[in-house]
Formats: C-alpha cells, structure tokens, sequence
C-alpha cells in the first residue's frame, strides 16, 4: 500500500511539472490574450489576425516557430511584457499589413511593442515587416536578424518611435529598411552593435543612442529632408554619417549637434552631388581618434560654386588648427570639392557630455511620440534637468505637481537650456513645455 501511494505521489508531481503549451491557430478573428500560464505559444503555420481582432501578449510569453513562418498582421497585434518578464517572438517574422491597426501617439493604442525579444528564422531574414503602418518599441531587443524594421510600402505616411532598445548584429545588418518617404522616424535612448546602416526617413529625430562598430551609423536617403541628430556616441564606425544624397526640393533642418564621434574612421562623409548644404549645421560636437577624415567628400568635380559648410565650434581632439586642416577634405586640400568647411570658433577641450557613455546608459531619455522635436533628460532626474529642441525659439517650462501646482517654472531662448532643479523636492511631476509652436507635457521623476 506504501508504495502505491509513493507512486501516485511521484506520478502527480511529474504531471504538476509538465509545462502548459498552446499551438497558434492559422486563423485569428476575435480578440486573444496570450498568457504566460499558456506559454510557449508555437507557431506552426503562418497565421492571419484578422481585421478587427486585437491580439494581446502579455508578460513572460514566449511565442515560438517551428518552421520559416510569420504572424500576419491585419488586425492589432501588442505585445506588452514588463523588464523582468519579457515577451519573446522567437524564429519568426511578424508582418503589419496595410490594413493593420496602427500606433496612436495620442491614445498610446495600437500595434506596440514593449520589454519584447525578437528573432529571426535566420540570420539573413525579416523581423517585422510592416506597409506603412506606424509602430512602436519601447525596451525591445532585436537580435540577429538581417532586417530589423522594413518598411515595404513604397506610398502612404509612415511613423515609428524606437526607444531604449537594443539592436544586436553578428555581423552587420539594418536596423531600419525598406522605403521612408514621407516619414517620421524618432530613435531614442538605442544600442547598435554592429550595423551596417541606420537608413534615414524624411524626417529624423535621433537622441542619446550610442552606436557601436559596424559600416555606417547614419544614412541618407535622396528623399531626407529633415535630421536632428543630437547627444549620440558614434564609436569604432567605419563612417559615422554618410550623407549619401539629398531630397531635390532642399532641406528644412539638419542639426548635428553634441555627439561624440570617437574612433571612427571618417566622422562625416558627403557625396558630391548634393547641393543643398546651406541649412546643414554640425556644432559643439567632439570629434576624438578619428583615423583618417573628420570629413571626407567623394564623387566631386567642382561643376558649381564653392560654398561654405558649418562645422563652427566643434572640438577636433587638439588646439592646432594645423592638425585639423589635414583630415578635411575640402577646396583647400582638393579643387576638385566645391566646398569649404568652416571650423571656425574650434574649442579647446570636449564640450559637455550629454551622450551615453555604455549600452547601459542609453535609457532614461524621454521623448513625446505625439510632438518630436525636442527631448529632455535624464529621467529620472536629481538636481539638474537638460531641455534640448530642434527649433530656436522661445519656450517656457514648468513643473507641476499632481494637483497641478506649479513648484518650478523657468524660459529661455535658442534650442537648449539646462535647468537647475536642486530646490524641487523628489516626487513624480509633469514637465510642461511650451513655445508658439509645441505645447507638451510629459512625466518626470526627480529623485533626491
């Protein structure tokens, strides 16, 4: 009798050990939450949400493929994990459809994706796809996969907010692909390890992310008009930004401003057919163990006017102007290059860090999905707050608490300012910012 219970208990410990699994339907038409209790999930056929049907997995669900398939997207698929239960899609490729729903920056609704893991079937495939349908990431990680984000449309308006997310390369891959006309692309706060080019949109907002190795950080597109580049880390780059090509109707904005460019090969790297230049400012930036250009030119027969480019008070590493002028290709070293870098007003030692120093530090930098152009940090922040925008204008802040009273306001003018909080207490506040152009409000956390 002893030992028929003794094997009835061993018997029921084993099957209380047996983990739940869940095989993903071909066909998605009504509302699912896909749980961890549920969990792994196995894809094993390519399966269809339908239109209408919202799909939403939750923390700690691992949904896995068992051959080369994909999660077609023509409803809403989110996957919302937390930092210390991730969501996980693993071998599989998840395709958003023209008809898919959308991120909503005003509602935070949609297709989004949070504290998520992604891969690939291989390494030279597809993570998500999408047709011009705006998306969000928030603490994700991409890894090994050859394109990260491809945008297959070819017409339609396209918006994607990436923020303190990881993007993992063996050797070489694209963390954004595929056709960006009329679009608006926001990184914030990212790691690229390895990539081959950070392709650009029309418009392009790009703050605090720190690029490690690979062929080029930033890359132009005929159709980029506008870039606000600012508090990046280009480092161990072959070319840190290729500005390949030019829209042909000019330029709104081109800001480069307070990165580090440190051990690349070439800092910035210019074709010579572009001829819209005169709104091209890269200013108070650290150029340090650059090996063979600062700024380089190619493709040049100085068919036009020279004309002036701003690289005015940026650190090249050394006080000796007589050290910078060899690693800038311009007219003064090539009459075949129509240009003339300016360098004047060159400071003398690194300008403020305002970059992450490591993967680890490219958090904490906040953005509005709804209103790019501007970014503040860190958050949380101590006795210090940095405001930085795209435009020079006037603007006003303010601190208030819950109940809206205001424990903090301050102005200025130009793009950025640094405000001395050290006398508002710790607390969780919203940060209201406002010009004749933007009114904002986001929340913050000031720790003491």
């Amino acid at each position: 009798m002893v030992k028929k219970y003794f094997l009835i208990l061993i018997l029921a410990v084993c099957l209380t050990g047996v983990q739940a699994q869940t095989n993903i339907p071909s066909i998605i038409s009504s509302d699912q939450s896909w749980t961890a209790a549920n969990s792994p999930y196995y894809l094993v056929s390519t399966t269809l949400i339908q239109p209408g049907a919202v799909v939403t997995v939750e923390p700690g669900v691992r949904v896995i493929s068992t051959g080369n398939f994909n999660i077609t997207v023509n409803g809403c698929l989110r996957a919302l994990g937390k930092e210390d239960s991730m969501v996980s899609f693993e071998s599989l490729t998840i395709d958003f459809n023209a008809s898919a729903l959308e991120y909503n920056s005003s509602t935070g609704l949609g297709s989004k994706f949070e504290y998520t893991r992604f891969t690939s079937y291989a390494q030279t495939g597809n993570i998500v796809t999408t047709y011009a349908i705006d998306l969000y990431f928030n603490k994700c990680s991409f890894d090994f996969g050859l394109y990260c984000i491809y945008n297959k449309a070819t017409t339609g308006t396209f918006q994607l907010w990436v923020s303190n997310s990881n993007f993992n390369f063996r050797s070489g891959g694209y963390p954004v692909y595929g056709a960006y006309q009329n679009s608006n692309l926001t990184f914030t706060g990212n790691y690229f390890d390895k990539s081959s080019y950070l392709y650009l949109g029309e418009k392009n907002y790009i703050y605090n992310n720190y690029f490690n190795g690979g062929t080029y950080g930033m890359y132009w597109q005929y159709y980029t008009k506008v870039v606000d580049a600012q508090c990046n880390n280009f480092k161990n780059l072959n070319i840190a930004a290729y500005i390949a090509s030019f829209n042909s109707t000019g330029i709104t904005k081109m800001n480069i401003r307070n990165n580090i460019f440190d051990s690349c090969n070439t800092a910035v790297y210019f074709v010579c057919s572009n001829n819209m230049l005169d709104s091209f400012h890269v200013s108070e930036n650290n150029f340090i163990n650059i090996r063979i250009a600062y700024v380089n030119f190619a493709s040049c027969t100085n068919s036009g006017l020279i004309k002036s480019i701003d690289f005015t008070g940026n650190f090249w590493g050394t006080k000796d102007s007589t050290k910078i002028f060899p690693k800038i290709m311009d007219y003064r070293k090539n009459t075949q290059v129509p240009y003339i870098i300016d360098i004047t007003n060159f400071k003398s030692e690194k300008t403020g860090v305002c970059w992450p120093l490591n993967r680890e530090e490219t958090t904490g930098v906040m953005q509005n999905a709804s209103t790019p152009g501007y970014i503040f940090y860190p958050n949380p922040a101590q006795n210090e707050l940095h405001i930085q925008c795209i435009e020079n204008d006037y603007y006003e802040v303010k601190i208030l608490d819950v109940n809206g009273k205001k424990l903090g306001e301050n102005a200025f003018t130009g793009n950025s300012f640094r405000w001395n909080i050290i006398d508002v207490p710790g607390g969780v506040y919203m940060l209201v910012l406002e010009s004749k152009s933007i009114r904002s409000s986001n929340k913050i956390l000031i720790q003491k």
